[in-house]
């Protein structure tokens, strides 16, 4: 009789038994550009608005979801005006700056709030712009993440 032929390998646990590379696949994948990255999730913060005795505090909430390629989608709301608006998020993610539009409705009336911000996991930084009928108005923004 031959003894058994024991053959012993050296490769990690992930490389030979196969288990561990699905889950670290979908990590991967969930912080490539298209997939939303680290934007994808739930924001609540305060656009600081105008200069002086003109400015105002909107709060801002938003809720994106990664869309097709570099694309951004969700739903978002702000105040304004003493007005709650909400309504759909459209716009991209490109490396870590977010360009979004929230097109926000309350009681018939439609304001576009735009956000450009530079995104990490811990917030977006940047700035609001929309147009109240014939003024545009811009600030700082500051949003931190929140659950859903």
């Amino acid at each position: 009789m031959r003894a058994a032929e024991v053959r012993v390998t050296r490769r990690p646990l992930a490389l030979r038994a196969g288990l561990l590379k699905l889950p670290a696949l979908a990590l991967g994948l969930s912080a490539l550009p298209g997939c939303g990255g680290a934007a994808v999730g739930g924001w609540k913060g305060v656009c600081e608005v105008g200069v002086g005795a003109d400015a105002f505090d909107m709060d801002v909430a938003l809720d994106l979801r990664g869309g097709d390629g570099p694309a951004i989608e969700g739903e978002g709301g702000f105040s304004y005006n003493g007005y709650a608006f909400a309504g759909d998020v459209v716009g991209e993610l490109d490396g870590d700056e977010l360009v979004i539009d929230v097109f926000g409705t309350s009681a018939g009336y439609v304001v576009e709030l735009r956000v450009r911000a530079e995104v990490d996991d811990e917030e977006l930084d940047g700035i609001c712009m929309f147009r109240d009928q014939s003024e545009l108005l811009a600030g700082e923004l500051l949003l931190l993440p929140h659950a859903r």
